[in-house]
């Protein structure tokens, strides 16, 4: 606001749940949407790797089903879309970024499910914009540390932590 010298839209949270085919939202919700966007931003996910009750599936494909049916009732045109770098499976070979389904293999369901709803984003043909985000790890806040969730990377700064604390130095002091 200071370098444009004006006032900015605020933000405004509607809660929901995407795994509900209406999203969660009231009819008031989903006619203010239709009112107001005009861009999505994508980035529920579960992180389960082995199917349990349901998840991943229901949260990453089903979810993203019920995500991209509002867009497209809503007339949303501009989608951003948080994938993941492991829809890439289990390959030895160059990955490109524009690439998604090479015939690869996948290591658990989480990154089968996510493959699964980025098909399903990129075919969706409510987008006149669509960028697809992969990031590989996500960590928590920059400033706090705050994280909802300790996987992946958390759990090898687990290890390391456990094993500094049990392990005694060598004469190098390593």
């Amino acid at each position: 606001e200071r370098q444009l010298g004006r006032p900015l839209r605020r933000p405004v949270c509607i809660s929901g749940d995407i795994t509900d085919e209406d999203l969660g939202l009231s009819a008031d919700d989903r006619a203010w949407i239709e009112r107001s966007c005009t861009t999505m931003l994508h980035c529920a996910a579960s992180l389960t790797f082995h199917e349990y009750q349901g998840e991943p599936w229901r949260t990453n494909v089903g979810g993203t089903q019920h995500v991209l049916r509002l867009c497209e009732q809503a007339d949303i045109a501009e989608m951003h879309y948080i994938s993941t770098a492991y829809v890439c499976g289990h390959r030895h070979d160059e990955v490109m970024e524009d690439e998604l389904d090479v015939g690869q293999e996948f290591r658990n369901d989480y990154e089968k499910s996510k493959f699964q709803a980025e098909t399903l984003v990129r075919a969706c043909p409510a987008f006149q914009s669509l960028t697809v985000y992969r990031p590989v790890v996500i960590t928590g806040d920059g400033v706090t540390g705050y994280t909802s969730t300790y996987h992946g990377t958390y759990l090898y700064m687990k290890l390391a932590a456990i094993l500094k604390q049990n392990v005694e130095p060598n004469e190098e002091g390593k």
